[in-house]
């Protein structure tokens, strides 16, 4: 999985020099797995997902898991999705690994954990999940900054989303760069009530900037 992610960055001009370098949402919850003690767990998650959590020592169980792990899912069926609700139903607490309503495809917006959470809530009369991970959720920067000591206040979020990149950012207390070429503009950024610490006109020129904030 890591592996296409530092292909794409690579694409694009960002070199990466190992996969230790790349943190995802799914290393989030692994880190969130093994901190609560939790080793038996019915994985909700695509083939190449599961394989990869298992291969980290976590154990996916059918029968009496200690937790439910909801993940993106393209195998996803009806049959799946009762199973679910009745796991869930019967008591068995479960977490999702991002609340995003939908990703992106090229064919258009395809469903993404927020929509099953909502099925499971409406099945079993209001269950919510322990926890959802994932932008804007601080667990993903606390998970690495944490383990190597690293403060918030030594933390710089960069990223183009006010309500993900720059809410976790607030959300666990560091500083955030919005950059208004991706998904923000100046509009959207003075309609927000989500505040970043920095603006950054562009990609291009997040460097150059940067190197102006470190020696101010």
């Amino acid at each position: 999985m890591k592996e296409a992610t530092a292909a794409r960055l690579a694409e694009a001009g960002v070199p990466i020099q190992g996969e230790h370098e790349l943190v995802t949402p799914l290393d989030t919850l692994v880190y969130h797995l093994n901190q609560n003690g939790y080793r038996r767990v019915y994985l909700a998650a695509s083939p190449t997902v599961r394989t990869w959590i298992t291969a980290v020592g976590i154990e996916h169980v059918e029968d009496d898991p200690e937790l439910v792990v909801l993940c993106r899912d393209t195998t996803l069926d009806y049959q799946k999705m009762s199973r679910l609700c009745q796991m869930v139903h019967k008591g068995i607490p479960y977490i999702a690994s991002n609340g995003d309503s939908y990703y992106p495809t090229p064919h258009g917006p395809a469903l993404d954990l927020a929509g099953m959470i909502e099925m499971i809530v409406a099945t079993t009369r209001g269950i919510q999940p322990l926890r959802v991970f994932g932008k804007p959720h601080p667990a993903l920067l606390e998970s690495v900054a944490r383990p190597h000591g690293i403060s918030p206040e030594h933390v710089l979020m960069i990223g183009d989303r006010l309500n993900t990149d720059i809410q976790m950012a607030a959300n666990f207390g560091c500083d955030s760069v919005v950059v208004l070429t991706g998904e923000t503009d100046r509009e959207k950024l003075l309609m927000s009530p989500v505040r970043p610490t920095h603006v950054a006109e562009g990609a291009h020129i997040l460097n150059e900037q940067l190197q102006t904030l470190k020696e101010s």
